[in-house]
C-alpha cells in the first residue's frame, strides 16, 4: 500500500467512528485497521469527539443564525496547515482529529445542540402544567367586564386576568389582600379600551393566603374585586 492509499484510508477514520461509511469502505476500513497500529492509535484519539456528537439530542435542537460562508474553507485550511507543518507519520492523524473536531463545531453552531452526558438517556417527563383556580370577578365600575383565574406557585400566585372597558392609555394596579389584612402588589397594566386586556400578574405572596384581589386606579378607586375565601 502506497502513501497516497493509506492517506485515503485514514481520512475515513472520521466517517468510520460516527457510522457513516457505506458497508464497503466500512469493511475496507476494518480489515486495514487490523493490520495498521498507526491507524488504530488515530481512532483511539477521535473517539471521545463521536461519543459526543452521538450524545446529541434532536429534541433539543434550536435555531441558530446561518455560520459565515467562509467557517468550511478555514476548517479545511487549518487541516491543510497542520499536515504542512508536521512530520509525515503523524500528520494525517492530527488532520482526522482536527476534521472530526471542526465537525462538532459546525453542528454546535448550526443547530444550536445542547451534548448531554451519554450516560443520561432517560426521557424526561412533560412538564406538569400547574391549574387555573376560576374566581369570580365584580366589576363595581360601568361597562367594565372582566374574568379571572389563579395560578398557584410554590414563589407566589399568577393571576391571569381577561378585562374589557378599561379606559385607554390608564394605569391599573391588583393587589392581594392576605389573612392578616396586609396588602400585597401584583403587579401594573395599562388599560386598552374596547379591546380586550389580557395579561398575567404576579405576587410574591402563597395563594393559601390570599383572601381576596382588588383592582384599583391611579386615583385609587376600586375596579375590579375578587372574593378569594
Amino acid at each position: 500500500m502506497n502513501d497516497a492509499e493509506h492517506r485515503q484510508l485514514r481520512d475515513l477514520l472520521g466517517a468510520f467512528t460516527l457510522g457513516h461509511l457505506d458497508p464497503d469502505n466500512a469493511a475496507a476500513l476494518q480489515a486495514h485497521l487490523d493490520g495498521c497500529g498507526t491507524c488504530r492509535g488515530d481512532l483511539e484519539e477521535i473517539a471521545p469527539l463521536a461519543t459526543a456528537l452521538r450524545g446529541v439530542d434532536p429534541a433539543r435542537l434550536g435555531d441558530v443564525g446561518a455560520p459565515s460562508p467562509e467557517l468550511g474553507q478555514r476548517i479545511f485550511d487549518e487541516v491543510s496547515e497542520q499536515r504542512s507543518q508536521r512530520d509525515h507519520s503523524r500528520s494525517a492523524g492530527r488532520a482526522v482529529v482536527g476534521a472530526v473536531a471542526a465537525a462538532a463545531l459546525v453542528a454546535a453552531f448550526l443547530l444550536g445542540v445542547r451534548v448531554d452526558d451519554a450516560t443520561n438517556d432517560q426521557a424526561r417527563p412533560p412538564a406538569k402544567t400547574p391549574p387555573v383556580e376560576a374566581i369570580s370577578v365584580q366589576t363595581p365600575g360601568v361597562g367594565i367586564d372582566a374574568s379571572a383565574g389563579l395560578v398557584a406557585h410554590t414563589w407566589g400566585t399568577e393571576v391571569k386576568l381577561e378585562a374589557t372597558g378599561l379606559r385607554d392609555g390608564a394605569t391599573y394596579r391588583a393587589w392581594f389582600t392576605d389573612t392578616d389584612g396586609v396588602r400585597t402588589t401584583a403587579g401594573t397594566f395599562l388599560g386598552t379600551g374596547g379591546d380586550a386586556v389580557r395579561c398575567s400578574l404576579n405576587a410574591a405572596l402563597l395563594r393559601p393566603a390570599a383572601t381576596d384581589l382588588t383592582i384599583t386606579d391611579v386615583s385609587g378607586s376600586v375596579v375590579m374585586t375578587a372574593d378569594l375565601t
